[in-house]
């Protein structure tokens, strides 16, 4: 379950009331964070078909968006790695009354064998990375706060042809939610405060995938609901409310694709995300004067779509141009449906196939870029 998030470290300058940093008191929430996105946070591929992909799965990103693609790999060997950048101004962050963005950036990689029948996959990701630091000016006295949240996840696949046309899948994740929590003020008779909490968690995703000659395909995928339980009773220890659990809802993925011909190749997915039940946005209440900002509590869903057109078919060179569009409901409390566009264009030169791509909607930009390794099929 594909829910990429890293922001880069951003400072943001505040200057406090009279009532002072060291006065403000903060209420026993907990209520979670929402760790997650509507929007497609695969490899270059995926992002410049649209985020369709579960029917097809033949590449690396198998491994974490339908395991059971192992076995109907294109090459016997594949090892990916993304980078994306990222600008989403989709909240109200600082309660000002516009909507903000911090950049933000993820990364993946994956290494996929199929031997047969038998598909084999690994991969690791930072899922979801926050970093934030706030100068906060507190009358004579200058503060300085850095706050983190690390969802690492750590993924194993494997995948088994039933028939010739059918393929089931299992991928195991290993998760690591870090939060941390640092403050340090001019006024030297306040103490320093650094508290951090690990937890770890485990979710499974499984995946079934039909294909009927290589010319046309159907997938099913389904990714568990994630929760983690952090320690509210650490936010006594810390001057903000930052220390609360996580919650990942489950999601449900319908995909397939068709080929028109050698070159020509649509896809579509549909996602269904089941509701994320009283959740808040990462980055509520991380600084004076910050909202807390609600999650939308309804199911999703989010209908993907997209072409993939190889325009230089050879042995040593091939050339692929990619678009697509998706259509992203409203994740957050009175935002807007956003329309987004895609595209991406991948070269590949005998085992090496740098590729690019980019989503964009208003408020929203997403660049990939990567590297793709593969060998050709031995059988």
């Amino acid at each position: 379950m594909n829910y990429l998030r890293r922001y880069r470290y951003a400072w943001i300058v505040i200057t406090l009331g009279s009532g002072g940093f060291g006065s403000l008191a903060h209420a026993a929430d907990t209520t979670p964070y929402g760790a997650y996105m509507l929007n497609p946070q695969g490899s270059r591929r995926v992002n410049g078909m649209g985020g369709a992909f579960v029917g097809l799965a033949d590449d690396a990103q198998a491994v974490q968006y339908n395991p059971s693609g192992l076995t109907f790999l294109e090459r016997s060997l594949a090892i990916g790695a993304n980078y994306n950048n990222v600008y989403n101004a989709e909240a109200n962050v600082d309660g000002r009354g516009t909507y903000n963005a911090v950049p933000f950036a993820y990364v993946q990689g994956a290494a996929v064998y199929r031997l047969g029948n038998i598909g084999f996959g690994a991969g690791l990701s930072a899922s979801y990375l926050v970093n934030q630091g706030y100068a906060i000016q507190d009358g004579a006295y200058a503060n300085t706060v850095a706050v983190n949240l690390s969802l690492n996840s750590y993924d194993a696949a494997f995948a088994y042809r039933v028939t010739d046309d059918l393929s089931i899948g299992v991928s195991l994740h290993l998760l690591k939610l870090t939060e941390k929590f640092h403050l340090e003020s001019t006024d030297l008779s306040a103490p320093v405060q650094d508290v951090q909490t690990s937890v770890l968690g485990f979710a499974p995703d499984i995946g079934v995938s039909y294909r009927s000659v290589d010319d046309w395909g159907l997938g099913f995928a389904f990714a568990f609901g994630r929760s983690f339980a952090v320690d509210p009773n650490l936010n006594q220890r810390v001057s903000l409310p930052w220390f609360r659990g996580v919650v990942i809802p489950p999601k449900l993925t319908l995909g397939g694709f068709i080929k028109i011909n050698e070159q020509i190749m649509i896809v579509s997915d549909i996602d269904f995300f089941f509701p994320p039940g009283n959740a808040v946005y990462v980055g509520s209440l991380v600084a004076p004067g910050f909202s807390q900002i609600a999650l939308d509590n309804s199911p999703k869903v989010v209908l993907h779509g997209g072409a993939q057109y190889h325009f230089i078919n050879s042995n040593t060179w091939d050339l692929y141009f990619r678009a697509g569009t998706y259509v992203e409901p409203p994740r957050i409390m009175g935002s807007a449906t956003r329309l987004h566009g895609t595209t991406g264009i991948e070269l590949r030169y005998w085992v090496f196939a740098p590729s690019a791509a980019v989503d964009f909607a208003s408020g929203y930009v997403n660049y990939s870029i990567g590297l793709d390794l593969s060998l050709k099929p031995f059988d």
